[in-house]
């Protein structure tokens, strides 16, 4: 019974993969609803894992928050895994089992950070352009003067700078 609704999630998600550009929410839930029956049907707890990653993937694809062409392969490959261990159960696929998991898990989104928070700054400390203190003379004269050789072609710009230090 295990190996034959391991089979069905199995089929479902090469259906999925085979429709991949018509994809549809039922079909996504379909093969969430095979995976979770596998995950009951289980003995082996690395299989059982490995078939609610694959609900979750599923869900993830029904609601359009992961790539369908990323993960739709790594969700067949992953049903291959468990429909082989739910076949023939064998201690030394553990590692298999744990790879398609992780795999499957790595495709889901990340949790969405929170907003980055603000300062908060008092109305009182803002200053209107007319308070602003006039600006120093020699600041002002090195500003222009940046300004000018920003404008100039390099060999111009060497050449000024040449002349302003040499003594």
């Amino acid at each position: 019974m295990p190996s034959a609704t391991s089979q069905a999630l199995l089929e479902a998600s090469v259906g999925l993969l085979q429709r991949a550009e018509l994809l549809r929410p039922a079909d996504c839930d379909t093969v969430a609803r095979l995976a979770l029956q596998c995950a009951a049907a289980c003995d082996n707890a690395a299989a059982a894992k490995l078939a609610f990653a694959i609900e979750r993937i599923c869900d993830e694809l029904a609601a359009g928050r992961v790539a369908v062409g990323i993960s739709l392969p790594s969700l067949c490959a992953a049903a291959d895994q468990l429909h082989a261990v739910m076949k023939a159960p064998a201690p030394s696929m553990a590692n298999a089992l744990e790879a398609a998991r992780f795999e499957l898990d790595t495709l889901l989104p990340l949790p969405s950070a929170p907003p980055p928070s603000r300062p908060v700054i008092a109305a009182s400390t803002l200053l209107r352009r007319a308070d602003v203190p006039p600006e120093d003379p020699r600041t002002a004269m090195q500003r222009q003067r940046a300004q000018r050789i920003a404008q100039t072609p390099l060999r111009e710009a060497l050449r000024t700078l040449r002349d302003h230090y040499q003594p």
